[in-house]
């Protein structure tokens, strides 16, 4: 009987952190989303000393989050990531490649993909480019926009 209530002990000790553990990575993304919130309704600096925030019309930055041969409904990666922005589909050297975010500069981009794998669990996003709809190398992006 002692051991039934050990491990009965131990079992809800075990849901009691489990739970914590939920509660302060909801927090944490909910903390993380006002603040990209913050970040997106502030003005947009475009000084000399921050080239990475600047903007170039036609010039976008997104986020990759996933890519494969067979066309997937978006909302399967929404569910499973928990991702609230459009992702939207492109097909692109033959593959269906899904993107989320539109961006103005790298920067902003590039910590939207950190916080999808440090917060969302998503498995290597990295930050695409286009050039007036066309996808582009982010090495000839940052060079058009001088960063």
């Amino acid at each position: 009987r002692d051991e039934q209530n050990r491990a009965a002990s131990e079992r809800e000790a075990k849901a009691a952190a489990d739970k914590a553990k939920a509660d302060k990575t909801a927090a944490d993304k909910a903390a993380k989303d006002a603040e990209k919130q913050q970040a997106a309704a502030a003005p947009s600096q475009s000084s000399g000393t921050d080239a990475m925030l600047k903007s170039v019309p036609g010039l976008v930055f997104r986020v990759q989050i996933a890519a494969g041969p067979n066309n997937v409904d978006p909302s399967v990666f929404a569910s499973k990531y928990n991702i609230t922005e459009a992702i939207a589909v492109e097909q692109h050297e033959g593959l269906f490649k899904y993107v989320v975010g539109e961006f103005g500069s790298y920067r902003p981009a590039k910590t939207f993909s950190n916080e999808l794998r440090d917060s969302n669990s998503v498995d290597g996003p990295f930050v695409t480019a286009y050039n007036n709809g066309v996808r582009i190398h982010v090495k000839e992006a940052l060079d058009i926009a001088g960063q």
